[in-house]
């Protein structure tokens, strides 16, 4: 079964449901923390992605036992902008698992802006809700 970790727009319920048809909490959400990357600010965008560094955690959740056609929307919507990769992550029993992300497939600048979930919530969520409506994607 396919763990994966989600560190920005999709850890938001009401984005994932736009994005999947389902509720987030059909597939077990748990607190994580994704080992040496950062999460920071796509150049020109709203939305994040990750940077290998080391020495630094980033929080995110992990969700499992979602069927093809969720992963297939999720897929859809973070579009050829992003591919798929595998991080480690620490969940908060101190388990450890290898998890599937999405990352940019062009690299931000090593001082790429961090990204933080409430910034994001204050300046780019109802912009981010409004672009899946009409584009499916933000």
């Amino acid at each position: 079964m396919q763990i994966w970790f989600f560190y920005g727009t999709l850890m938001d319920a009401q984005i994932f449901r736009a994005v999947t048809g389902r509720d987030l909490y059909c597939y077990r959400p748990q607190e994580a923390m994704a080992l040496s990357v950062a999460r920071v600010f796509l150049p020109g965008q709203s939305y994040p992605t990750l940077i290998g560094r080391t020495g630094v955690k980033t929080s995110g959740l992990i969700c499992q036992g979602m069927p093809p056609a969720v992963i297939h929307r999720l897929i859809a919507y973070e579009g050829r902008d992003y591919q798929t990769c595998l991080v480690p992550v620490h969940l908060r029993d101190g388990k450890r698992r290898v998890a599937r992300t999405f990352v940019a497939t062009r690299s931000p600048s090593l001082a790429a802006r961090e990204w933080t979930p409430d910034e994001w919530q204050r300046s780019g969520r109802a912009l981010t809700l409004k672009r899946i409506a009409v584009l499916g994607r933000p």
